[in-house]
């Protein structure tokens, strides 16, 4: 695939100018322009540069998450001076305390406090992509955030391609974090589920201070939730499976009444995740997070 290339009517489509006609087609009339939602990745970078070539009113924004990449935290601050860093209330080792969980592919609430919480009331800009996943191939190039607030996203390079996003940061001489030149696919959080088991190890090895820092996150984790007062616990089964999902709010699950052993709505159990997989330690927890084996369970576990 090329920015520019052929539609089935003879004609060229430049991909370029589709993404500035789109910013400038959505730009905000508030009076406050666009919140330019910034990652330091590359994605962000195109978009930064694709905003500012539309010639529209915008601010831009980092959201540190406290796992960070060093290397992406000094480029964003060498290359970008003027993108506002915004600091969280707290780090990410506080936060899994705080929640009481663990931040899993299925249920990542780091992202939602860390990342996701800002602009509201505004239209942001991001570089969502649709091949990045078969989960954001379901978005949409504009849309209304599914959490309310009177927030909006755009994504004016949704239909580029990797390899489009690489030939226009070449084309235009645009700086990068060199993380992308060791290799790394990826340049986000740091031992972010997401970044599945190989990820994370590799990261691991780069970063070792941020291995020690989830492991003492999850050791305290760990003696928080296990000496938690099991007559305070409430836990649901999810699917007939293991019954460790905490109920939020007005969330629910289907689950297995184990005294009938009927499907019931939201029936609760005393009986503690980590007891029925015969975890003693939070090694073994550390073990089970790494391997993936989080996706097999359909749920998440925590501490209500």
């Amino acid at each position: 695939m090329s920015l520019k290339e052929n539609d089935l009517f003879d004609g060229v489509r430049d991909k370029v100018k589709i993404a500035i006609a789109r910013i400038k087609e959505f730009e905000p009339k508030d009076g406050f322009g666009y919140y330019v939602a910034f990652s330091g990745g590359k994605d962000s970078i195109v978009v930064k540069d694709l905003v500012k070539r539309a010639g529209v009113k915008f601010d831009i924004h980092f959201n540190l998450t406290t796992v960070d990449p060093p290397e992406l935290i000094y480029y964003v601050r060498k290359y970008h001076p003027e993108v506002q860093i915004i600091k969280p209330e707290l780090n990410m080792w506080q936060l899994i305390v705080k929640k009481g969980m663990l931040p899993t592919r299925v249920v990542r609430y780091c992202c939602n406090v860390l990342k996701e919480g800002s602009g509201i009331g505004r239209v942001v800009v991001t570089g969502v992509r649709w091949e990045e996943s078969a989960k954001r191939k379901l978005r949409r190039m504009f849309e209304a955030c599914k959490n309310g607030g009177n927030k909006y996203y755009l994504h004016p390079i949704i239909d580029w391609t990797d390899k489009e996003v690489w030939e226009y940061i070449k084309a235009n001489n645009l700086p990068y974090c060199k993380l992308y030149d060791e290799g790394f696919k990826r340049i986000g959080c740091i031992g972010c589920p997401m970044a599945r088991t190989e990820g994370r190890k590799k990261e691991f090895v780069r970063w070792p201070k941020f291995e020690q820092a989830w492991q003492r996150a999850f050791a305290k984790f760990w003696a928080n939730w296990h000496n938690y007062p099991l007559e305070k616990q409430r836990w649901v089964s999810c699917e007939g499976k293991y019954p460790f999902q905490p109920i939020i709010g007005e969330i629910r699950s289907r689950g297995i009444n184990k005294e009938s052993g009927n499907i019931e709505e939201g029936f609760w159990t005393r009986r503690r995740w980590f007891d029925l997989k015969g975890y003693q330690t939070w090694q073994e927890l550390w073990h089970w997070w790494l391997q993936d084996e989080e996706e097999t369970e359909d749920c998440t576990m925590g501490m209500f």
